[in-house]
């Protein structure tokens, strides 16, 4: 947490962002994207002690799947991919089970139209690909027509594993925000960071000044 590395120990008046109090300092996480406090029993399941690595608040946590904001009901759910997934997503993504194009879990019970690549053998969702309901049926009907994904075709990110889809999602996620933010920038008709800097260059701008 940044802010208490920079003090070296949580301020008095630091409280939780769910009950408000500050309760115990010692239980108190810190969310790694605003620094917002939480205690670990104030958190959906609650946990007994501070958990380790890092802690994303709920207004930075949700499942990229199904949208949760809970990593599930039982005590002993957890979020998984970088607190990108919720527990049953994770462990979906983990067998395999996720389309290679928008990196969403799918489960065998769906009815979603996808289609199986045959290159890496990941199935992807037909919306993902551009896969009219047309070629769909053509792939229905011959088992022989072959299928390249958008990921194998290099038309879009390849995932390499674990590691580098919880980079992936956080670049999406970020891309995301990021939109969002110029968006609400714009509308409220303030300028963008670049337009600022045009206005109000930096330190290095004014070096070739001379200053009296």
């Amino acid at each position: 947490n940044y802010l208490t590395g920079l003090l070296g120990f949580v301020p008095s008046c630091m409280s939780c962002e769910v009950c408000k109090r500050t309760g115990d300092p010692s239980k108190l996480m810190f969310c790694k994207r605003c620094d917002a406090a939480c205690h670990s029993y104030c958190q959906q399941p609650p946990h007994k002690n501070v958990t380790p690595g890092p802690y994303l608040c709920p207004k930075h946590t949700w499942c990229h799947s199904c949208g949760s904001t809970v990593p599930g009901s039982g005590i002993s759910t957890r979020w998984f991919i970088g607190h990108t997934s919720c527990d049953a997503c994770g462990r979906l993504f983990i067998k395999g089970k996720y389309c290679p194009v928008c990196l969403k879990v799918y489960r065998d019970s769906e009815s979603t139209p996808m289609v199986c690549c045959d290159a890496c053998q990941r199935w992807v969702h037909c919306v993902c690909d551009g896969i009219s309901e047309e070629k769909y049926q053509q792939f229905q009907a011959d088992g022989n027509l072959y299928y390249r994904c958008a990921a194998c075709r290099r038309d879009c990110y390849q995932v390499k594993d674990i590691d580098d889809a919880v980079q992936e999602l956080w670049r999406r996620r970020d891309d995301i925000e990021q939109e969002l933010m110029t968006t609400l920038r714009a509308s409220a008709g303030l300028l963008s960071p670049k337009e600022m800097l045009h206005i109000c260059p930096s330190s290095d701008d004014d070096k070739d000044f001379p200053f009296y």
